[in-house]
């Protein structure tokens, strides 16, 4: 797709942009092409000085066939949130950007649904519904604790199998916590 390259601070400005520090930048700071749709990988190498310096990758994926969750923790303490990040995956495990599905939430136990989003700025939808859409194939979800015991938190999309997620809920979740990091 060709070369591109920006310069910062623009070259011509270096006296002035001391005063201004606005004109010392590239406009926005990226590059932009008009790249074609086909599927396959798309290679973006990045050089400093003429030496590569970063290389990043993206490849076409498949259609949306799974849920996938990842927790920032599964103990916790009564009051406090669980984080909970749902994403598509493909049916080679690769995350779908494009996925844009409706995705229902349950929790059963000891702890209820604070709220989900997505960050889709045009989904008026209350935080609290158990149903969001998400966006560019992810959403994010948080759970808070109620009581001592165990929750179940569990995910479901139309066409797609609901996955489960399980949190232990105790008094002190912060001695648990340092007890599994050891």
């Amino acid at each position: 797709m060709g070369r591109r390259a920006y310069a910062c601070p623009r070259y011509g400005l270096k006296e002035d942009w001391r005063e201004d520090p606005r004109t010392a930048t590239t406009n926005d700071l990226h590059l932009c092409w008009d790249v074609p749709y086909e599927p396959g990988e798309l290679r973006a190498e990045g050089f400093r000085n003429g030496k590569l310096a970063a290389v990043r990758v993206v490849t076409t994926t498949g259609s949306p066939i799974s849920l996938t969750a990842r927790l920032d923790r599964t103990f916790l303490s009564p009051k406090e949130l669980a984080l909970i990040e749902i994403f598509c995956t493909d049916l080679q495990g690769r995350p779908v950007p494009d996925a844009s599905l409706p995705v229902r939430c349950r929790v059963d136990g000891c702890a209820h649904l604070a709220g989900m989003d997505s960050g889709d700025p045009r989904d008026l939808s209350l935080y609290g519904n158990d149903t969001r859409k998400m966006l560019a194939g992810k959403m994010l979800a948080a759970v808070q604790a109620d009581r001592v015991g165990t929750a179940i938190v569990t995910f479901s999309a139309e066409n797609m199998a609901a996955i489960t997620v399980t949190l232990q809920i105790r008094q002190n979740s912060s001695a648990v916590l340092s007890a599994s990091k050891a």
